[in-house]
């Protein structure tokens, strides 16, 4: 979902339909250095949160024809498996061709979708078949941005 405040950095829902959120001021500082430190909780140096000037939190759903790519990874997450992995690797490949000058911009999410497509799924895969699926991703990326 979007939400332009940008306050919520992560969000939790559980069997009893409640829901978890972590939030702060919009600095991913805070929710990276959580990730780091998890379980600690460190001092920070972000501002903290002022409710008051808040006032709202708005959520809007995806424009999935604005944004392609979005849709690429609801099918990797509901295929599952291997197929998120052969995302993120396909996916950052591609974006660094592009950011290289290798690439434009328009041909990322086709070179996503096609190695997504070509790929037949391990269902549930051990570190070693991740590895050599995210391998195999990214060649047939290159192969792809290549031609």
């Amino acid at each position: 979902m979007i939400h332009p405040e940008a306050v919520i950095h992560s969000m939790v829902g559980l069997r009893d339909g409640s829901i978890i959120a972590q939030m702060g001021v919009p600095d991913m500082r805070l929710p990276i250095q959580y990730a780091l430190t998890y379980p600690e909780r460190l001092e920070s140096g972000v501002d903290e949160m002022d409710f008051y000037k808040l006032k709202k939190l708005t959520f809007e759903a995806p424009d999935l024809a604005k944004f392609p790519a979005l849709s690429l990874a609801f099918y990797a997450v509901r295929k599952g498996g291997t197929l998120p992995c052969v995302l993120n690797a396909v996916d950052e490949e591609a974006v660094t061709a592009f950011l290289d000058g290798h690439l434009s911009f328009s041909k990322i999410v086709p070179i996503v979708e096609k190695v997504l497509l070509k790929h037949k799924i391990i269902k549930a895969p051990h570190l070693k078949e991740l590895s050599s699926v995210d391998a195999w991703a990214r060649e047939e990326a290159k192969r792809l941005i290549a031609n």
